[in-house]
Parts: structure tokens; C-alpha cells; sequence
């Protein structure tokens, strides 16, 4: 049988087969094993944690006292880091408490907690899971320039509370605002089809939720001039919201949120505390000691990525 001219010999048809898999594959491709715990990552559980810091030691009355009325003054302070992205401030809060019997009482409370977002340059994935449209190559490396930014949490709330025992339990609910201010970083794309690309990655963004809670709450006394006052609270910020975010670069700017983008819904996940404050009896002020222990442990569990979360709290009850 004879040959065709135009057939190709083995080593001849290797040489193009492998010709055509270069010319059909990019030069440069999106980053095939992105860590999950890329910058937005981060930076969600870092203000979900101010969330967290708040309801560990809510300004709620203790318990229907001989007076009629309870104020109370909550001061405290929260330094959270995220890698290389961190949150830290004052936490401020006011409440009263009323009693309509000896074992009764309704409680109103306000808060406002302010804390700056800082941190430094670093070099991470670059995941805006926040809109499908971005005309980048997409997931790459990026270098970050230093995070800025401001995080407000503030918020009313209202409760009833009744005594059994030694025992106080408060129901009630709280509506929240969660506001990130011009958290914005610089980006660089370090690989892929866009490496040298550079813009703005921003989340500033505000989120609001209706959150019932419950607490229980008891007090024993520590001779005659202390007490420790052991509680645990459940709070469930309803509803849970998208991670919003808008990203820009060289003629183009998108935002959106995880919701819309379909992946899914991420912030405002409920919280399960403990505190234990240590108490004066005399002046009626206590150091919220458990709660400071019990945070840092919480929150790097449930918030994977934050390597501190402190918090302490002072809080001041009169006529308890």
C-alpha cells in the first residue's frame, strides 16, 4: 500500500501535538490552589469579632434591686489581629434597668463601640468572591499596601429580666449596625494574565440586624467585700447579610456582595458567650475578667484567621 505524501511521521506529529496544547493554554493563568484564608477572608472575621467583643458584656441591669432604677456604664477596650490585618479601640456602653416587682424588671441599653482597622503591607491571595464580573484574572496573588479604615458598631436594646433563686435570666432583642469606613487597601496582581495590574480593594459597607438574646446570669459572693457573677449568653443577629466590597482598576470599578454574587451569606454569625465579672461590692464597679479569657479562645476558634482577640470590659451598676 502506498503512502500519502501528507502523512506526518510519530516524532513529527508529537512536535504539533504539543504545539497546539501551548497555542490552546495561556501563557498565564488564574491561581490554580488559592488559600482559602485570602485578604477578604480576613477581613470579614475581623469585624465579626467586634460583633462578638460587644455582646460579651452587654450594658444590661444585673437584676431587680432595692430601688427602683439601675443605671449602669460599660468601658472597655478590643485589639483583634488577622494576620496582618488588625482592629482595635474603645467599646462604650449605657443602659438602666427598672423594677416592677422584687423579682422583675424591664432594661433598656445603648451602645457605641469605635475602634480604628490598620495593619501592614502583605502579600496574599486576591478572592472577591463579592461579584462574578470582574474583568480580572482571577484568583492570583496580590500585593496589599496596609489596610486603613474605621469599624463602628453601635446599637439599642431592651430586655426582661426575673429572678429565681440565685439565678437571673433577661429575653430581649437588640438592633445592631455594623459599619466599616473607607476600609480600603491597595493591590498589585503579582501573577496570572494581569500580573502588574494595580487598584483598590474596598469594604466599606454597613450591615443591620434585629438580634433576640437570652442571658443567665447568678452572683457569689467572695467574702464580704467581693462577688463573682458568672453568665452566659446566646445572641443570633438575624438577618445574616453578604460580605459587600467593591473592587477598581485601570477602567473599571465593580461592587456587590457574597449574596448576590451567589456565595452565599457570611456576616453576622450568632454568638454563644461567657463572662465572669469580678465584682466590689461597695462601689458597685466590676472587671468583666471572664469574658477576657473567654474571647480569645471563641473567637480564634469560630473565626478562623485571628490570631489575638482581647477585650476587657469595666462595667459600673449602682443601687444593685
Amino acid at each position: 500500500m502506498r503512502s500519502c505524501p501528507l502523512a506526518l511521521s510519530p516524532r513529527l506529529r508529537l512536535a504539533v501535538g504539543l504545539g497546539l496544547l501551548l497555542v490552546s493554554r495561556p501563557l498565564a493563568a488564574a491561581l490554580p490552589n488559592a488559600d482559602e484564608k485570602d485578604f477578604d477572608f480576613l477581613a470579614e472575621h475581623l469585624l465579626e469579632s467586634l460583633m462578638d467583643d460587644r455582646f460579651a458584656a452587654l450594658p444590661l441591669a444585673a437584676a431587680p434591686g432595692e430601688g427602683r432604677w439601675q443605671p449602669v456604664v460599660t468601658l472597655g477596650y478590643a485589639s483583634t489581629r488577622a494576620d496582618y490585618q488588625e482592629l482595635s479601640g474603645p467599646l462604650f456602653g449605657v443602659g438602666a434597668g427598672y423594677r416592677l416587682s422584687p423579682n422583675r424588671s424591664l432594661a433598656a441599653f445603648g451602645f457605641f463601640d469605635q475602634l480604628d482597622i490598620g495593619g501592614k503591607a502583605a502579600v496574599d491571595d486576591l478572592i472577591p468572591l463579592f461579584a462574578n464580573d470582574i474583568p480580572l484574572d482571577l484568583p492570583e496573588n496580590a500585593a496589599f499596601g496596609p489596610p486603613r479604615g474605621e469599624a463602628r458598631h453601635l446599637g439599642l436594646g431592651a430586655a426582661f429580666t426575673w429572678r429565681r433563686g440565685a439565678s437571673t435570666w433577661s429575653v430581649g432583642a437588640i438592633w445592631s449596625q455594623l459599619e466599616a469606613r473607607d476600609f480600603t487597601a491597595s493591590y498589585r496582581l503579582l501573577g496570572g494574565a494581569d500580573a502588574g495590574v494595580s487598584g483598590v480593594l474596598d469594604h466599606s459597607a454597613s450591615y443591620s440586624f434585629l438580634s433576640p438574646f437570652a442571658r443567665w446570669r447568678t452572683s457569689v459572693p467572695l467574702g464580704s467585700r467581693f462577688a463573682l457573677a458568672p453568665q452566659v449568653v446566646v445572641v443570633v443577629p438575624l438577618p445574616r447579610r453578604g460580605f459587600a466590597g467593591r473592587i477598581s482598576g485601570p477602567g473599571f470599578a465593580v461592587a456587590g456582595d457574597t449574596s448576590g454574587a451567589g456565595h452565599g451569606v457570611h456576616v453576622g454569625d450568632s454568638y454563644v458567650g461567657f463572662g465572669c465579672e469580678v465584682e466590689h461590692l461597695a462601689s458597685h464597679l466590676s472587671l468583666e475578667l471572664g469574658a477576657g479569657l473567654y474571647q480569645p479562645l471563641y473567637e480564634r476558634l469560630v473565626h478562623a484567621g485571628l490570631e489575638r482577640a482581647w477585650v476587657l470590659h469595666l462595667v459600673w451598676r449602682g443601687g444593685s
